[in-house]
C-alpha cells in the first residue's frame, strides 16, 4: 500500500507505471536481496585490520552497511573477494565524507588538495578514504584505476560545488547543468568500472562507459524519485529538469527512464563482441536495480511491483549468477575450530584477521586453494545461520538496519 497522499502523481500510479515499464523494457526482474551480515562482518574485520576506527566519535562502522549493500548486489558477480571488500569500504568512506561535509565542511574542503600533495588528511576516516583511492591501482589496471581516482575526486568537488551554489537560480537555458552536476556527484565512472573484473582488457568495455554513466545516474534518479516525493524533496535532478524544461516532474521522470533504456540497449550492442564483459554488465545492471529494490529506504515495495508482472525471460538473472570462489574453512589443525568458522573461512580467525586483501587474493589464486574452494550460491543469498549464530547477531542486526535505513548516500547510492 502506498504511504501518504502527497500528490496525484503517486496516487495515480504514474511512478509505478514508469518504473515497471523501465524494468520490462530492460528485461530486468524485481529482485529482493537479503542483507548479507557475513559480508558486513568480513568488511568490519578488514577495516579493523587496517586500523580504521570502528568505535567512538569518528567511527566508520555506522557507514559500512551502505557499502555492504552496494558490494553484495551490484558487484556480487565480482569473484575477487578482496576487491569487493575494498569497494564496500570505499563506499562507506564516501558516505562518511558526505556526512562529515555537512557537519564540518572545512575538513572536506581540503581533501583533494591534500590528496594531490600526498598530505595526511585532517580526519582519520578521510585519510582512510585517501588510502583506498590510492589503492585502486592494486585492484584495477592503470587506465581504469586512473579514471576511478579522477571520478572520485570529482565526487568530492561536487560536494563543494553544491555548497557554493546554494540558492543559485537555474537559468532556463542551462539545460545540461543538472545532468553535469549529477554526473560529478555520482562518481558514476568509478561505480561503472567497478563492474568489470580486473582481468578484462579495458578495450573490451571502455566504449560503453559513457552510456553506463547515463544508466547509473538515470536508474538511481528513477528508483529514488518515489521516496523523494514522499519526503517532499524539491532540489533533485528531476525537479531541476522539470523546472528548466517547463514540464511536469512525471514527464521528466519518463524522459530519464527512456534515456536509461536507450543507454542499456546501446551498452548491450557495444559489448556484443565480448561475452565476458557483456555478462559482467548484465549482472551489474540487474544488481544495481536490486540494490534499490531490496532496501526499505527507497520504499519501492509500496509501488507493489511484483516479479510476476515482469517477463519470465530476464536475460542473465543475478539470482542465478555464478558463485564467487571463496576460501574453504580453515581446518582445526590450523588453529580454527571448523564448527565456529564462517562458511567462507574469512572469519575473525581466518585470513583477514592477519592478512591484507592482497594476501587473501594470493591465497585464493594458489592452486591448492582453487582445487579445494567451496562452491556457494551467489552473495545475493544470505548464508544459512544456525540458531546459535542467530541469537548472537540479532541485536547488531537491528542496530545495523536501523542505522542503514536513515543514511543518505552520495556516490551514487
Amino acid at each position: 500500500m502506498m504511504s501518504g497522499t502527497i500528490s496525484t502523481i503517486i496516487e495515480s500510479g504514474a511512478i509505478r507505471d514508469i518504473v515497471g515499464g523501465f524494468l520490462e523494457r530492460c528485461a530486468i526482474p524485481y529482485p529482493m536481496i537479503p542483507y548479507d551480515l557475513d559480508f558486513f562482518r568480513l568488511s568490519c574485520e578488514e577495516a579493523s585490520r587496517r586500523g580504521y576506527p570502528l568505535e567512538g566519535k569518528n567511527s566508520l562502522k555506522p557507514f559500512i552497511p551502505g557499502g555492504v549493500a552496494i558490494a553484495t548486489t551490484a558487484y556480487a558477480h565480482v569473484k575477487d573477494l578482496p576487491t569487493r571488500i575494498v569497494i564496500c569500504l570505499f563506499t562507506a568512506c564516501a558516505i562518511y565524507a558526505d556526512d562529515m561535509f555537512h557537519n564540518n565542511a572545512a575538513i572536506v574542503d581540503e581533501f583533494n588538495e591534500r590528496f594531490i600533495q600526498n598530505k595526511t588528511q585532517a580526519d582519520v576516516i578521510l585519510e582512510a578514504f585517501a588510502e583506498l583511492i590510492r589503492e585502486m591501482a592494486v585492484h584495477f589496471k592503470r587506465v581504469v584505476a586512473n579514471i576511478i581516482v579522477t571520478s572520485t575526486l570529482n565526487g568530492v568537488t561536487a560536494l563543494l560545488l553544491e555548497y557554493e551554489t546554494q540558492g543559485m537560480k537555474l537559468s532556463p537555458a542551462a539545460h545540461n547543468y543538472a545532468t553535469f552536476s549529477r554526473c560529478m556527484s555520482g562518481a558514476s565512472e568509478a561505480y561503472g568500472l567497478f563492474a568489470f573484473p580486473a582481468q578484462l582488457p579495458a578495450a573490451g568495455y571502455i566504449q560503453a562507459l559513457p552510456d553506463l554513466v547515463i544508466y547509473i545516474n538515470n536508474v538511481n534518479d528513477l528508483l529514488s524519485f518515489y521516496k523523494e516525493e514522499l519526503d517532499g524533496e524539491t532540489v533533485n535532478r528531476i525537479s531541476l529538469l522539470a523546472a528548466c524544461h517547463q514540464i511536469s516532474k512525471i514527464e521528466a521522470l519518463g524522459r530519464l527512464a527512456d534515456e536509461a533504456v536507450e543507454a542499456h540497449q546501446r551498452i548491450l550492442r557495444i559489448l556484443s563482441s565480448d561475452a565476458e564483459a557483456r555478462t559482467a554488465y548484465l549482472m551489474f545492471c540487474q544488481g544495481f536495480v536490486g540494490f534499490h529494490t531490496s532496501f526499505k529506504r527507497y520504499k519501492l515495495d509500496e509501488l507493489e511491483l511484483q516479479p510476476s508482472e515482469l517477463p519470465a525471460s530476464s536475460g542473465v538473472s543475478v539470482l542465478m549468477a555464478p558463485a564467487p570462489p571463496l576460501a574453504p574453512l580453515t581446518s582445526a589443525s590450523e588453529g580454527v575450530s571448523s564448527s565456529k568458522g564462517n562458511p567462507n573461512g574469512l572469519g575473525q580467525s581466518g585470513p583477514l584477521a592477519s592478512k591484507g586483501v592482497a594476501d587473501v587474493r594470493a591465497d585464493q589464486q594458489s592452486p591448492n586453494r582453487g582445487e579445494d574452494a567451496h562452491k556457494y550460491t551467489s552473495y545475493f543469498l544470505s548464508f544459512p545461520l544456525n540458531a546459535l549464530r542467530v541469537s548472537a547477531i540479532v541485536v547488531i542486526t537491528y542496530v545495523v538496519i536501523a542505522r542503514y535505513s536513515t543514511l543518505e548516500y552520495p556516490f551514487p547510492l
